[in-house]
């Protein structure tokens, strides 16, 4: 089993999920379309003395989309 991420089509929700390698697809969590998998950065090995708080594709994916709904919200 290996972390990959996903995105959503549907919802453009980008997550993380423990699968096969073989996987290329999984049920979105949020709005249970099919999501493809996607290339993001690796994680940083804190035992080279380097830090691991870089945050992932997923998660600057997240951040953006996150922006973006908050910016359509104007009430």
């Amino acid at each position: 089993m290996i972390l990959f991420d996903f995105e959503c089509p549907s919802c453009a929700l980008v997550f993380e999920e423990l699968v096969n390698k073989d996987k290329l697809t999984h049920e979105c969590p949020e709005c249970k379309a099919e999501a493809t998998r996607i290339i993001s950065g690796t994680r940083i090995d804190p035992r080279l003395g380097l830090s691991t708080d870089y945050p992932t594709m997923a998660d600057k994916w997240e951040r953006s989309r996150r922006a973006h709904h908050k910016s359509e919200d104007w009430d």
